[in-house]
This record gives C-alpha cells, sequence and structure tokens, in this order.
C-alpha cells in the first residue's frame, strides 16, 4: 500500500453522506470524527454500540441501517420511521 492516490474532491458533490459509527469499545480513534459528521449538515450519522468490526459484530443493525438507506433512496415514506 505504498502507491499514490489521486483525490479530486468528487465526493463532496454528494448531496446526502452517511457514516456508520462503531462507538461501543475504548480507544476509539473517530470520536472526533462521528461528532464533525453529526454537525454537518450533509451528513447523516448513525451510531452503532459494538468495537470496530461492524458487519462482525453487529450485522443485523448494519443491515438496518443499510436497508433504511435504500428505501430512502427510493423515496419510500415510512422508511425513517423503521430507524
Amino acid at each position: 500500500m505504498v502507491q499514490a492516490i489521486r483525490l479530486t474532491g468528487a465526493w463532496q458533490r454528494v448531496c446526502t453522506k452517511n457514516h456508520v459509527a462503531a462507538t461501543g469499545w475504548e480507544g476509539n480513534p473517530f470520536v472526533e470524527l462521528n461528532e464533525r459528521l453529526r454537525a454537518d449538515p450533509t451528513w447523516r450519522t448513525h451510531r452503532i454500540d459494538c468495537a470496530h468490526d461492524i458487519p462482525r459484530l453487529s450485522p443485523a443493525a448494519l443491515t438496518d441501517i443499510l436497508l433504511e438507506l435504500e428505501l430512502t433512496k427510493h423515496g419510500d415514506p415510512d422508511a425513517d420511521k423503521r430507524s
């Protein structure tokens, strides 16, 4: 992993960005990032109380979030009520 990357900033044109935070572990280096994104109206944040490996440790909660995002994307009026 020593290849250089070229960042274009294109991600900033995405209207709504989502961030899923694993909040249930000590020493979490992402606390500041999570708080910053929560304060940014272009981000929608989700919190799961588990350690860093969300797909392995809390697959049901992650699946619920992903399904909600998919339903919201397709205009399901009840999607936000499910979370």
